[in-house]
Protein backbone atom coordinates (compact mmCIF):
# COMPACT_ATOMS: atom_id res chain seq x y z
CA UNK A 1 0.00 0.00 0.00
CA UNK A 2 2.55 2.12 1.07
CA UNK A 3 4.55 1.35 -2.32
CA UNK A 4 1.64 1.79 -4.17
CA UNK A 5 1.14 5.87 -2.51
CA UNK A 6 4.42 6.64 -3.30
CA UNK A 7 4.14 5.57 -6.68
CA UNK A 8 0.73 7.49 -7.10
CA UNK A 9 3.09 10.58 -6.09
CA UNK A 10 6.59 9.84 -8.25
CA UNK A 11 3.42 10.19 -11.18
CA UNK A 12 1.79 12.88 -10.13
CA UNK A 13 5.11 14.58 -9.68
CA UNK A 14 5.91 13.96 -13.26
CA UNK A 15 2.05 15.30 -14.51
CA UNK A 16 3.08 18.38 -12.44
CA UNK A 17 6.67 18.99 -13.68
CA UNK A 18 5.09 18.71 -17.09
CA UNK A 19 2.87 21.28 -16.73
CA UNK A 20 5.25 23.41 -15.51
CA UNK A 21 7.31 23.25 -18.06
CA UNK A 22 4.47 23.45 -20.67
CA UNK A 23 3.94 26.90 -18.48
CA UNK A 24 7.44 27.96 -18.70
CA UNK A 25 7.44 26.75 -22.92
CA UNK A 26 4.59 29.86 -23.24
CA UNK A 27 5.83 32.25 -21.14
CA UNK A 28 9.45 31.58 -23.20
CA UNK A 29 7.50 31.49 -26.54
CA UNK A 30 5.66 34.60 -26.06
CA UNK A 31 9.46 36.77 -25.04
CA UNK A 32 10.57 35.22 -28.25
CA UNK A 33 7.90 36.10 -30.51
CA UNK A 34 7.57 32.46 -31.61
CA UNK A 35 3.33 32.88 -32.46
CA UNK A 36 3.60 29.01 -33.58
CA UNK A 37 4.94 27.66 -30.39
CA UNK A 38 2.44 29.69 -28.89
CA UNK A 39 -0.38 28.19 -30.55
CA UNK A 40 1.22 24.76 -29.75
CA UNK A 41 0.98 25.12 -26.43
CA UNK A 42 -2.12 26.58 -26.59
CA UNK A 43 -3.00 23.39 -28.04
CA UNK A 44 -1.85 21.27 -25.32
CA UNK A 45 -4.19 23.29 -23.02
CA UNK A 46 -1.68 25.38 -21.45
CA UNK A 47 -2.87 27.73 -18.36
CA UNK A 48 -3.39 30.90 -20.00
CA UNK A 49 -4.06 32.40 -16.83
CA UNK A 50 -0.79 31.21 -14.83
CA UNK A 51 1.26 33.70 -13.13
CA UNK A 52 5.06 34.17 -12.23
CA UNK A 53 6.19 35.17 -8.63
CA UNK A 54 4.55 38.50 -9.07
CA UNK A 55 1.58 37.86 -10.46
CA UNK A 56 2.93 38.23 -13.92
CA UNK A 57 0.64 36.85 -17.10
CA UNK A 58 0.96 35.74 -20.46
CA UNK A 59 -1.24 38.23 -21.68
CA UNK A 60 0.50 40.96 -19.76
CA UNK A 61 4.24 39.78 -21.34
CA UNK A 62 2.46 39.89 -24.95
CA UNK A 63 1.20 42.72 -23.71
CA UNK A 64 5.02 44.80 -22.95
CA UNK A 65 6.44 43.55 -25.92
CA UNK A 66 3.84 44.73 -28.36
CA UNK A 67 2.58 41.55 -29.76
CA UNK A 68 -0.84 41.87 -30.79
CA UNK A 69 -0.98 38.70 -32.55
CA UNK A 70 0.28 36.47 -29.27
CA UNK A 71 -2.26 38.63 -27.33
CA UNK A 72 -5.25 37.92 -29.55
CA UNK A 73 -4.36 33.81 -29.09
CA UNK A 74 -3.96 33.78 -25.71
CA UNK A 75 -7.68 35.89 -25.05
CA UNK A 76 -9.12 33.75 -27.82
CA UNK A 77 -8.12 30.87 -25.38
CA UNK A 78 -9.48 32.34 -22.34
CA UNK A 79 -7.24 34.85 -20.60
CA UNK A 80 -8.09 37.51 -18.78
CA UNK A 81 -8.40 41.18 -20.16
CA UNK A 82 -8.31 42.33 -16.17
CA UNK A 83 -6.30 40.44 -14.53
CA UNK A 84 -3.25 42.44 -12.26
CA UNK A 85 -0.31 41.71 -11.01
CA UNK A 86 0.31 41.79 -7.32
CA UNK A 87 1.80 45.75 -8.06
CA UNK A 88 -1.72 46.30 -9.31
CA UNK A 89 -0.33 46.41 -13.27
CA UNK A 90 -3.07 45.12 -16.13
CA UNK A 91 -1.87 44.05 -19.24
CA UNK A 92 -3.69 47.29 -20.58
CA UNK A 93 -1.36 49.95 -18.29
CA UNK A 94 1.55 48.22 -20.05
CA UNK A 95 0.02 48.57 -23.49
CA UNK A 96 -0.67 52.15 -22.42
CA UNK A 97 2.97 52.53 -21.09
CA UNK A 98 3.99 51.60 -24.55
CA UNK A 99 1.46 54.02 -26.34
CA UNK A 100 0.30 51.18 -28.25
CA UNK A 101 -2.77 51.94 -29.85
CA UNK A 102 -3.44 48.09 -31.17
CA UNK A 103 -2.85 46.20 -28.18
CA UNK A 104 -5.17 48.58 -26.65
CA UNK A 105 -8.00 48.19 -28.98
CA UNK A 106 -7.35 44.37 -28.30
CA UNK A 107 -7.28 44.62 -24.66
CA UNK A 108 -10.50 46.59 -24.48
CA UNK A 109 -12.66 44.79 -27.13
CA UNK A 110 -11.88 41.58 -24.94
CA UNK A 111 -13.11 43.28 -21.78
CA UNK A 112 -10.54 45.47 -20.29
CA UNK A 113 -11.13 48.60 -18.46
CA UNK A 114 -10.29 52.02 -20.04
CA UNK A 115 -11.25 53.84 -17.17
CA UNK A 116 -8.67 51.52 -15.12
CA UNK A 117 -6.60 52.61 -12.37
CA UNK A 118 -3.45 51.06 -10.45
CA UNK A 119 -4.37 51.08 -6.65
CA UNK A 120 -2.40 54.28 -6.86
CA UNK A 121 -5.17 55.88 -8.62
CA UNK A 122 -3.14 56.37 -11.71
CA UNK A 123 -5.61 55.91 -14.69
CA UNK A 124 -4.44 54.06 -17.89
CA UNK A 125 -4.92 57.42 -19.69
CA UNK A 126 -2.62 58.94 -17.16
CA UNK A 127 -0.35 56.54 -18.39
CA UNK A 128 -1.14 56.56 -22.10
CA UNK A 129 -0.23 60.61 -21.80
CA UNK A 130 3.47 59.72 -20.41
CA UNK A 131 3.82 57.25 -23.45
CA UNK A 132 3.98 60.57 -26.23
CA UNK A 133 1.45 58.43 -28.28
CA UNK A 134 -1.38 60.80 -29.44
CA UNK A 135 -3.11 57.57 -30.94
CA UNK A 136 -2.61 55.83 -27.41
CA UNK A 137 -4.14 58.64 -25.53
CA UNK A 138 -7.53 59.03 -28.79
CA UNK A 139 -8.11 55.26 -28.43
CA UNK A 140 -8.74 55.29 -24.73
CA UNK A 141 -11.20 58.53 -24.92
CA UNK A 142 -12.77 56.82 -27.57
CA UNK A 143 -13.04 54.30 -25.47
CA UNK A 144 -14.51 56.13 -22.75
CA UNK A 145 -11.31 56.68 -20.62
CA UNK A 146 -12.47 59.72 -18.35
CA UNK A 147 -9.98 63.15 -19.21
CA UNK A 148 -10.60 64.58 -15.93
CA UNK A 149 -9.98 61.18 -13.46
CA UNK A 150 -7.38 62.36 -11.06
CA UNK A 151 -4.68 60.15 -9.23
CA UNK A 152 -4.83 59.11 -5.53
CA UNK A 153 -1.77 60.89 -4.05
CA UNK A 154 -2.39 64.60 -5.62
CA UNK A 155 -4.85 64.78 -7.39
CA UNK A 156 -3.17 65.20 -10.60
CA UNK A 157 -4.79 64.65 -14.26
CA UNK A 158 -3.50 63.63 -17.33
CA UNK A 159 -3.71 67.20 -18.85
CA UNK A 160 -1.23 68.23 -16.39
CA UNK A 161 1.12 65.14 -17.39
CA UNK A 162 0.93 66.51 -20.79
CA UNK A 163 1.07 69.74 -20.24
CA UNK A 164 4.56 69.12 -17.66
CA UNK A 165 6.07 67.11 -20.65
CA UNK A 166 5.37 69.97 -23.20
CA UNK A 167 2.95 67.37 -25.76
CA UNK A 168 1.14 69.63 -26.97
CA UNK A 169 -1.03 67.23 -29.30
CA UNK A 170 -1.58 65.55 -26.36
CA UNK A 171 -2.83 68.40 -24.75
CA UNK A 172 -4.94 69.27 -27.42
CA UNK A 173 -6.47 65.74 -27.94
CA UNK A 174 -7.59 65.78 -24.02
CA UNK A 175 -9.04 68.73 -23.80
CA UNK A 176 -10.88 68.47 -27.69
CA UNK A 177 -12.41 65.44 -25.30
CA UNK A 178 -13.33 67.32 -22.49
CA UNK A 179 -10.18 67.51 -20.30
CA UNK A 180 -10.43 70.71 -17.67
CA UNK A 181 -7.73 73.24 -18.24
CA UNK A 182 -7.99 75.33 -15.23
CA UNK A 183 -8.49 71.99 -12.68
CA UNK A 184 -6.31 71.92 -9.87
CA UNK A 185 -4.03 69.61 -8.36
CA UNK A 186 -4.69 68.73 -4.20
CA UNK A 187 -4.23 71.85 -1.99
CA UNK A 188 -1.72 70.12 0.84
CA UNK A 189 -1.93 71.33 4.55
CA UNK A 190 1.35 73.63 5.33
CA UNK A 191 4.02 72.36 8.05
CA UNK A 192 2.76 73.93 11.26
CA UNK A 193 4.73 76.68 12.69
CA UNK A 194 7.60 75.47 15.64
CA UNK A 195 6.43 75.16 18.61
CA UNK A 196 8.64 77.83 21.19
CA UNK A 197 10.49 77.48 24.65
CA UNK A 198 12.65 75.16 26.35
CA UNK A 199 11.04 72.45 26.02
CA UNK A 200 11.04 72.31 22.41
CA UNK A 201 13.83 69.64 20.67
CA UNK A 202 15.88 71.00 17.56
CA UNK A 203 13.77 70.45 14.59
CA UNK A 204 16.23 70.56 11.25
CA UNK A 205 14.91 71.98 7.60
CA UNK A 206 11.52 73.72 8.69
CA UNK A 207 9.63 74.68 6.08
CA UNK A 208 6.28 75.72 4.76
CA UNK A 209 6.56 75.51 1.00
CA UNK A 210 4.50 75.69 -1.64
CA UNK A 211 1.24 73.56 -0.93
CA UNK A 212 -0.09 72.17 -4.10
CA UNK A 213 -3.31 73.30 -6.14
CA UNK A 214 -1.53 74.02 -9.42
CA UNK A 215 -3.70 73.96 -12.40
CA UNK A 216 -1.87 72.81 -15.76
CA UNK A 217 -0.31 76.41 -16.62
CA UNK A 218 1.23 76.34 -13.66
CA UNK A 219 2.67 72.45 -14.33
CA UNK A 220 3.89 74.17 -17.52
CA UNK A 221 5.14 77.46 -15.86
CA UNK A 222 7.34 74.93 -13.17
CA UNK A 223 8.51 72.80 -15.91
CA UNK A 224 9.49 75.70 -18.86
CA UNK A 225 6.61 74.12 -21.13
CA UNK A 226 5.93 76.75 -23.74
CA UNK A 227 4.58 75.18 -26.33
CA UNK A 228 2.22 73.35 -24.15
CA UNK A 229 1.55 76.77 -22.18
CA UNK A 230 0.05 78.17 -25.60
CA UNK A 231 -2.14 75.24 -26.08
CA UNK A 232 -3.48 75.45 -22.86
CA UNK A 233 -4.22 79.07 -23.65
CA UNK A 234 -6.23 78.70 -26.85
CA UNK A 235 -8.31 76.02 -24.75
CA UNK A 236 -8.79 79.03 -22.50
CA UNK A 237 -6.58 78.91 -19.36
CA UNK A 238 -6.75 81.35 -16.98
CA UNK A 239 -3.47 82.97 -17.46
CA UNK A 240 -3.53 84.52 -14.32
CA UNK A 241 -4.89 81.68 -11.74
CA UNK A 242 -2.50 80.97 -8.84
CA UNK A 243 -2.27 78.24 -6.56
CA UNK A 244 -3.27 78.76 -3.03
CA UNK A 245 -0.50 81.16 -2.04
CA UNK A 246 -1.57 83.53 -4.70
CA UNK A 247 1.58 82.78 -7.20
CA UNK A 248 1.11 83.35 -10.44
CA UNK A 249 2.15 81.33 -13.56
CA UNK A 250 3.92 83.84 -14.79
CA UNK A 251 5.79 84.12 -10.76
CA UNK A 252 6.11 80.48 -11.00
CA UNK A 253 8.30 80.51 -13.96
CA UNK A 254 10.52 84.14 -13.09
CA UNK A 255 10.81 81.40 -9.85
CA UNK A 256 12.53 78.38 -11.77
CA UNK A 257 14.44 80.87 -14.05
CA UNK A 258 12.39 80.09 -17.20
CA UNK A 259 12.35 83.63 -18.25
CA UNK A 260 11.60 82.61 -22.01
CA UNK A 261 8.60 81.72 -21.04
CA UNK A 262 7.54 84.17 -18.82
CA UNK A 263 8.25 86.74 -21.44
CA UNK A 264 6.09 84.74 -23.52
CA UNK A 265 3.19 85.37 -20.76
CA UNK A 266 3.67 88.82 -20.61
CA UNK A 267 3.28 88.97 -24.13
CA UNK A 268 -0.08 86.98 -24.09
CA UNK A 269 -1.15 89.50 -21.33
CA UNK A 270 -0.09 88.22 -18.01
CA UNK A 271 -0.97 90.55 -15.66
CA UNK A 272 2.32 92.11 -14.28
CA UNK A 273 1.22 93.35 -11.22
CA UNK A 274 -0.45 90.90 -9.69
CA UNK A 275 0.77 89.66 -5.85
CA UNK A 276 1.27 86.85 -3.69
CA UNK A 277 -0.16 86.75 -0.20
CA UNK A 278 2.69 88.79 1.12
CA UNK A 279 2.31 91.54 -1.81
CA UNK A 280 5.53 90.43 -3.62
CA UNK A 281 4.81 90.79 -7.69
CA UNK A 282 6.52 89.33 -10.58
CA UNK A 283 8.86 91.98 -10.60
CA UNK A 284 10.17 91.77 -7.16
CA UNK A 285 10.60 88.08 -7.53
CA UNK A 286 12.77 88.76 -10.94
CA UNK A 287 14.69 90.96 -8.95
CA UNK A 288 15.09 88.41 -6.14
CA UNK A 289 16.18 85.80 -8.63
CA UNK A 290 19.24 88.05 -9.91
CA UNK A 291 20.97 88.08 -6.22
CA UNK A 292 19.06 84.98 -4.46
CA UNK A 293 19.26 84.61 -0.25
CA UNK A 294 21.46 81.63 0.66
CA UNK A 295 20.05 78.49 -0.16
CA UNK A 296 21.75 75.21 2.01
CA UNK A 297 22.22 72.16 0.08
CA UNK A 298 21.55 73.80 -3.46
CA UNK A 299 22.25 75.74 -6.21
CA UNK A 300 20.72 78.74 -7.24
CA UNK A 301 18.33 78.27 -10.31
CA UNK A 302 19.94 78.44 -13.49
CA UNK A 303 18.25 80.78 -16.43
CA UNK A 304 17.11 77.64 -19.27
CA UNK A 305 16.71 80.02 -22.42
CA UNK A 306 18.06 83.31 -23.87
CA UNK A 307 16.73 85.55 -21.12
CA UNK A 308 18.09 86.29 -17.67
CA UNK A 309 16.98 88.40 -14.50
CA UNK A 310 17.69 91.88 -15.59
CA UNK A 311 16.17 91.04 -18.74
CA UNK A 312 13.00 90.29 -17.22
CA UNK A 313 13.24 93.10 -15.07
CA UNK A 314 13.15 95.12 -18.53
CA UNK A 315 10.34 93.51 -20.10
CA UNK A 316 8.66 93.63 -16.84
CA UNK A 317 9.29 97.50 -16.62
CA UNK A 318 8.41 98.53 -20.27
CA UNK A 319 4.92 96.07 -19.77
CA UNK A 320 4.29 98.69 -16.87
CA UNK A 321 4.71 96.58 -13.66
CA UNK A 322 4.80 98.98 -10.90
CA UNK A 323 8.67 99.41 -9.22
CA UNK A 324 6.69 100.76 -5.58
CA UNK A 325 4.51 98.08 -4.99
CA UNK A 326 4.83 97.20 -1.29
CA UNK A 327 4.94 93.94 0.44
CA UNK A 328 2.08 93.39 3.12
CA UNK A 329 4.13 91.17 5.02
CA UNK A 330 7.30 89.72 5.40
CA UNK A 331 7.43 86.75 2.37
CA UNK A 332 6.91 83.38 2.51
CA UNK A 333 9.42 80.82 2.33
CA UNK A 334 9.50 79.46 -1.41
CA UNK A 335 12.84 78.14 -1.80
CA UNK A 336 14.53 74.90 0.32
CA UNK A 337 16.29 75.85 3.16
CA UNK A 338 16.36 80.05 2.58
CA UNK A 339 15.58 81.89 5.40
CA UNK A 340 14.74 84.89 3.36
CA UNK A 341 15.85 88.17 4.11
CA UNK A 342 14.93 89.34 7.24
CA UNK A 343 15.08 93.33 6.27
CA UNK A 344 12.38 92.75 3.50
CA UNK A 345 9.12 93.21 5.59
CA UNK A 346 5.93 94.81 4.78
CA UNK A 347 6.36 98.05 3.35
CA UNK A 348 9.31 96.91 1.02
CA UNK A 349 9.46 97.61 -2.55
CA UNK A 350 11.34 95.68 -5.73
CA UNK A 351 13.81 98.69 -5.70
CA UNK A 352 14.63 97.95 -1.93
CA UNK A 353 15.20 94.59 -2.49
CA UNK A 354 17.96 95.33 -5.33
CA UNK A 355 19.03 98.13 -3.41
CA UNK A 356 19.85 95.79 -0.46
CA UNK A 357 21.66 93.05 -2.11
CA UNK A 358 25.17 92.79 -3.31
CA UNK A 359 24.99 93.06 -7.04
CA UNK A 360 21.70 94.97 -7.98
CA UNK A 361 19.72 95.53 -10.60
CA UNK A 362 20.82 98.99 -11.80
CA UNK A 363 18.27 100.58 -14.62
Amino acid sequence: MRMQSVLCGLILGVAVSATAATEQALFDAIRSGNRQAVREMLAKKADVNMTTADGTTPLMVAAERKDDQAASLLLTAGANPRAANRYGVTALALAAANGDAAMIGVLVKAGADPKGANPDGETILMTASRSGSVEAVKTLLALGADPNAKEGWFEQTAVMWAAADNDVAIVNALVENGAQVNTRSKTLPGQQPRAKGADTAFQSAHSNFPKGGFTPLLFAAQYNAGAAAKALLAHGADINLPDPDGITPLMMSILNGNYDFSSLLVDQGADVNKSDRSGRTALFFAVDMHTLEWLFSRPNPQPSGELDSPDMVKILLEHHANPNARMTSRGFVLHHDSPGNSLLIAGSTPFMKAAISPSAVRQ
